[in-house]
């Protein structure tokens, strides 16, 4: 009984995920090339602003940004998303019960393919820049493994931080704005636009203590090489794991007075 229960539950992620991803790009003539276009304009405005008029010592430095900007989108992406999701959803869960946490998750599955998508593409460009294929293919296989695994705790990450943000927006309207504020700041305070090796010692080290900095570090470390540091991204990727219980524990808690708030 219970494994029938899953594979309805796991079916149900399916088609509310497919539905965000419709819905997105309903009635638009691009369709799923916005996918790509947006990081593809984000690289060009603010690369072509700071290689030009902010000169950055980097090298190939539209695509370290790029490789910033992706991890990125998911991340301010599925938060914005998910900040005010059950409140637009919510003749949708007084019709029908079901665990209100999968439409947290279907809409961060669906910034998920997005990024997937992107990040296909932007690998696709680089294998063609490298020359020769093999010597390409060599490049990110070596890297795969090792990359892949972090990749699937910054998922859990964001998750988690999609679930308690979105519970306790029900309670609390302002939270909106004061995400929408933080996602801007934020973009400022992690390397995305600027490298770590260009802040002193000190700046690093604080800079650490945020999360999204190893992993924005591992997407380029996959997607351009380089070095990382090991230390503090496995720290980040073990805590994401509890990160994501503690998430579960307060969206539960919270969510047994979403009908009184709604």
């Amino acid at each position: 009984m219970q494994k029938d229960n899953l594979l309805y539950y796991l079916d149900f992620v399916w088609l509310l995920t497919k539905k965000e991803i419709k819905l997105r790009y309903k009635r638009t003539f691009l369709g799923l090339l916005w996918v790509i276009l947006n990081p593809l304009l984000q690289m060009l405005i603010i690369g072509l602003v700071f290689q030009f008029f902010v000169p950055m010592k980097i090298e190939n430095y539209f695509l370290f940004l790029f490789a910033g900007l992706l991890p990125w989108g998911f991340f301010a992406n599925s938060l914005l998303r998910t900040t005010p999701l059950l409140v637009q959803e919510r003749a949708l869960m007084q019709k029908a019960a079901f665990p209100r946490e999968v439409l947290v998750v279907a809409a961060v599955l669906a910034n998920l393919f997005h990024t997937l998508v992107a990040s296909g593409v932007f690998l696709f460009f680089l294998t063609f820049l490298q020359g020769n294929l093999m010597d390409a293919l060599w490049f990110f296989i070596s890297r795969l493994f090792l990359s892949a695994f972090f990749f699937g705790f910054f998922l859990l990450f964001v998750l988690a931080t999609c679930l308690i943000v979105s519970a306790l927006y029900v309670r609390v309207r302002d939270l909106n704005f004061v995400v929408q504020l933080s996602v801007q700041l934020l973009f400022y305070g992690v390397p995305i636009v600027y490298g770590l090796s260009m802040l002193p010692e000190i700046f690093r080290q604080i800079l650490y203590f945020n999360p999204l900095v190893s992993f924005i570090e591992i997407f380029r470390y996959f997607f351009l090489g380089g070095e990382f540091n090991l230390t503090s991204t496995s720290v980040v990727a073990l805590l994401s794991f509890p990160y994501l219980l503690v998430a579960l524990r307060i969206f539960r808690k919270e969510s047994k007075n979403f009908d009184d708030w709604f």
